[in-house]
């Protein structure tokens, strides 16, 4: 059974991503510090450490295979471990060492671990120096087995020393029952009775002479020996520069990441184009730079005042992509839209229009902000009649229309005076007959939308437009802005062709 992600799954991924892409510096910037510090901490903070290991067998301590006395029973190398660490293996290092540090200190730098199922032991110790490490663990494995050859020896002398408390009564009676023996009369009935003591003195007496027997021939100077001696070690085991960097820049940059994640959360600013793609879900058709009016007042028509300007070089572009795409979809009517009234939109579909009319297409700028539109200042044309005059029936759309000089292929509907219900002239019959008119006369229908989230009168336009243009402030617009017009053209059914990037810092 295939697994899916589901669509807003993919969004997510695709915002992550985008996340670190604009933010992709101050990741690097934070990986490369966590290297710098880490290398910076094992080069020149850190004292390196030389590790030594010395390998110990540990041997039980028995009197023979066959039953004998057996001091060690049982080897626990738990047990063993935690002896060769033990402050007491710690001092007697410490008079081999001949040192000032304390017994805890010693402790401090011996790790013991055991081998596997073995009875061997591993004893590490970590110095500043090659030749300290090796003394080291050189010392705490003899001290170790030292200290079993003493312990092992004090059990057994005291344990001796028990068998002969026992033993000693015993021997003193058999040495009376011997003299009373030998003052008895030989073959007479006392002489029996008292060699019969004797016996049972002898019998009570053999296995305390055994066991001290066994005491007695018990080896203690064997209780281990060292199979592996101390080494010299050679690189120090800390710090490792290599390891150490590659933690510092992994920790840099999962650092770099959260830090990213976190600024992209409170920072709701439009990014660039590849951000307004991917709030839009749309392609960016054209970044416009920004235009310097140089002291005038007045808007500037790029396209005309400016013809080899880089913003009228994307204009160009914009209208190569909009030929392009009216030719594969069978689009005449363009409505421009954005999400506040400060976003550029007017100067974006009134250059559009200019650019349009400059291949020979016949075009219709259609002004629908009727609240308060600037496209006739473009132009310079006066606003005392326009769209709002045809939508109320107060005169038809040829008086309505005005021609720019200079532009024979260009035609304006100026916003016109600004009417009481705005919202409601655009969803009219009126507008719906209007542009169906427009479109069997034009090549294509510009149309200046209101503010997008201001109003209810640009959602009213959306449904009878063949598309939508989105026009984004680069330094205005926010990511929250795009995504609710997006949203909210959406719920409508209305096409999102792509979106205009307006004041922008240059060409992307």
């Amino acid at each position: 059974m295939s697994t899916r992600l589901s669509p807003d799954s993919s969004v997510e991924m695709g915002d992550y991503i985008s996340v670190i892409r604009r933010r992709k510096v101050l990741i690097a910037s934070m990986t490369l510090a966590g290297l710098m510090l880490a290398l910076f901490y094992s080069v020149i903070l850190t004292t390196p450490t030389y590790v030594s290991t010395s390998a110990v067998e540990v041997r039980p301590i028995v009197f023979d295979p066959f039953g004998g006395l057996n001091l060690d029973r049982e080897l626990n190398m738990g047990t063993e471990r935690e002896l060769a660490r033990s402050d007491s293996v710690a001092a007697l290092a410490k008079d081999k060492l001949k040192t000032d540090r304390t017994v805890s200190q010693l402790t401090k730098k011996v790790t013991i671990t055991s081998v596997g199922s073995t009875q061997m032991l591993s004893i590490a110790c970590a110095e500043r120096t090659r030749l300290g490490a090796q003394e080291c663990a050189k010392a705490f494995s003899e001290s170790y087995i030292e200290f079993r050859r003493q312990q092992a020896t004090t059990r057994r002398d005291a344990g001796r020393a028990n068998v002969e408390a026992a033993l000693t009564p015993i021997s003193n009676a058999i040495v009376e029952a011997q003299k009373r023996l030998a003052a008895v009369p030989p073959n007479s009935p006392q002489e029996a009775e008292a060699d019969a003591v004797l016996r049972g003195l002898e019998d009570q007496a053999s296995p305390y002479r055994d066991k001290l027997a066994s005491y007695n021939s018990l080896d203690v100077t064997n209780p281990g020996f060292v199979v592996s001696p101390a080494n010299r070690p050679g690189a120090a085991a800390s710090p490792k520069p290599k390891t150490n960097a590659l933690m510092g820049a992994f920790f840099g940059f999962f650092l770099g990441l959260l830090v990213a994640f976190a600024r992209d959360r409170v920072d709701g600013r439009l990014r660039g184009r590849l951000d307004l793609e991917e709030m839009l879900r749309a392609p960016v058709l054209a970044t416009v730079p920004r235009t310097r009016r140089n002291g005038r007042s007045a808007p500037t028509l790029v396209t005309m005042q400016h013809p080899h300007s880089p913003a009228s070089e994307a204009y160009r572009a914009l209208r190569t992509r909009m030929l392009v795409m009216a030719e594969r979809r069978g689009m005449k009517t363009i409505m421009v839209a954005s999400p506040t009234g400060e976003d550029g939109k007017t100067a974006i579909a009134a250059n559009l229009a200019v650019s349009l009319s400059q291949v020979g297409k016949r075009v219709v700028l259609l002004s629908a902000d009727l609240r308060k539109s600037s496209v006739h200042t473009y132009f310079g044309l006066d606003n005392e009649r326009g769209l709002s005059n045809v939508l109320a029936g107060e005169m038809p759309p040829w008086e309505a229309v005005q021609e720019p000089p200079g532009l024979e292929r260009l035609w304006v509907f100026g916003s016109g005076p600004t009417p009481a219900q705005p919202a409601e002239l655009l969803q009219s019959e009126l507008m719906r007959e209007l542009l169906a008119e427009r479109r069997k006369v034009a090549d294509f229908v510009i149309i200046e939308a209101p503010a997008a989230l201001d109003a209810s009168d640009c959602l009213a336009l959306a449904p009878l437009v063949d598309g939508i243009l989105v026009v984004a402030d680069a330094k205005h617009s926010s990511r929250e802005e795009i995504a609710l017009v997006r949203e909210q053209f959406e719920q409508i059914g209305g096409e999102v062709l792509g979106s205009v990037l307006s004041n922008a810092n240059g060409r992307r």
